[in-house]
């Protein structure tokens, strides 16, 4: 007989808010009870926590990353070390760390004047320690770089010194121009297994964060073996051990070699990249993530993982515009009538306020799309791209 669900070890989902509400029933299919815990609760609860059978505290907001840390600390439960997470959050220290060869970058901290153009335009703007996209932007020229640099150094301020130890800086770097992926994969003892390649698509170099995310079997059967190598090269020089990873990687055109441009110590998109791998592959991806990150998945486990599926996917983020009050959301109804559409979340309700890049680094919408063709994921983006949007009051 299964153990009644109020005597379940818990495991703690910190700022999850009301994303990926998946992530629960997830938790509760490796025999944990779900707990999910808002970062200002924490003072109030702190006492009831420790009263109660942990298992671990898991965090899939980036921005949350050093808040899980301290939590850990407080409930004695095992914590990322402080020098891992710091090189996961902090983009410059990245770069020192993993040394790459012919990669151009310069780092502003946030204390120094603003220093002319560093690099040959067009090149990329960034916080040094950010929120996954929030603040990246492609400069073409010096009035560019004035307001990204600007507008980054506001959204350091606002949102991020507390848990980059008030150095959050400006990181420049060189623009490459060839193709770029992202990996999420899971790592046991130091060993590596790429379970999802996503090829990515912008709405505007403003804003980063209103994406889409491809992915399909193909491009895991291309990349794996190319990119595995160079993630378990970095997290051997990190010290990342076991859990989930997602890396950023572009290619560089003038020299032919790929580069880290993002690593974070977490599935990637809150959770939704992870609903995507199950949706293309079949793999119960979250699920092996909390359980690598908790320690209880064995390496013959994770070799012997294979997909019984060959779908087609995206993640959907559409752009949130310059924000404020929602009067109403555009396209629910095509979102409950299209097939294709698995998933999807407006996280906030009609009358709340949206507050986006620079001033916070609020979602508007995730919506996950599932096909068999190619073709009818591009035509589901098509009309995701018109159909579903916000009027602000």
């Amino acid at each position: 007989m299964m153990m009644q669900e109020s005597k379940l070890p818990s495991l703690i989902l910190l700022d999850q808010g009301v994303h990926a509400g998946f992530i629960d029933d997830d938790i509760r299919a490796i025999g944990l009870l779900p707990l999910r815990l808002a970062s200002e609760e924490i003072p109030e609860k702190l006492a009831w926590l420790r009263s109660r059978n942990i298992r671990g505290i898991y965090c899939l907001s980036e921005a949350s990353k050093f808040r899980e840390r301290e939590l850990a600390v407080a409930l004695d439960l095992p914590p990322l070390p402080e020098a891992v997470l710091e090189t996961g959050r902090n983009k410059r220290l990245l770069h020192e760390r993993l040394v790459e060869a012919d990669f151009r970058y310069y780092s502003i901290s946030a204390s120094s004047s603003l220093p002319e153009p560093p690099l040959a335009f067009p090149f990329i703007v960034k916080p040094s320690s950010g929120y996954a996209s929030a603040g990246v932007r492609l400069v073409k020229n010096r009035a560019e770089y004035l307001k990204a640099v600007s507008k980054i150094k506001l959204m350091n301020r606002m949102l991020f010194d507390r848990y980059a130890n008030e150095v959050s800086g400006v990181l420049c770097e060189e623009y490459l121009d060839g193709p770029e992926v992202s990996i999420d994969a899971i790592v046991v003892n130091g060993n590596v297994r790429v379970f999802g390649v996503c090829t990515r698509e912008y709405a505007g170099e403003d804003n980063f964060q209103d994406y889409a995310y491809f992915m399909n079997v193909q491009n895991l059967e291309r990349y794996s073996a190319e990119l595995q190598p160079i993630i378990t090269k970095a997290l051997d020089v990190l010290g990342y051990v076991s859990g989930p990873v997602h890396v950023e990687l572009r290619k560089s055109g003038r020299t032919g070699r790929w580069h880290i441009l993002d690593l974070a110590f977490r599935v990637g998109g809150m959770g939704y990249i992870g609903e995507l791998i199950r949706g293309v592959t079949g793999v119960e991806y979250n699920r092996l993530a909390i359980r690598a990150w908790l320690g209880d998945l064995s390496e013959p486990e994770l070799r012997g993982i294979r997909a019984s599926r060959n779908n087609y996917g995206l993640v959907f983020v559409p752009a949130a515009g310059k924000g404020g009050i929602v009067k109403s959301y555009l396209g629910r109804e095509y979102l409950q009538s299209e097939k294709a559409v698995k998933y999807f979340c407006f996280p906030k309700a009609e009358g709340e306020r949206y507050v986006v890049y620079p001033d916070g680094t609020e979602y508007l919408a995730v919506i996950i799309g599932i096909a068999e063709t190619e073709p009818e994921v591009m035509r589901l983006y098509n009309e995701l791209s018109k159909k579903v949007g916000v009027i602000y009051a």
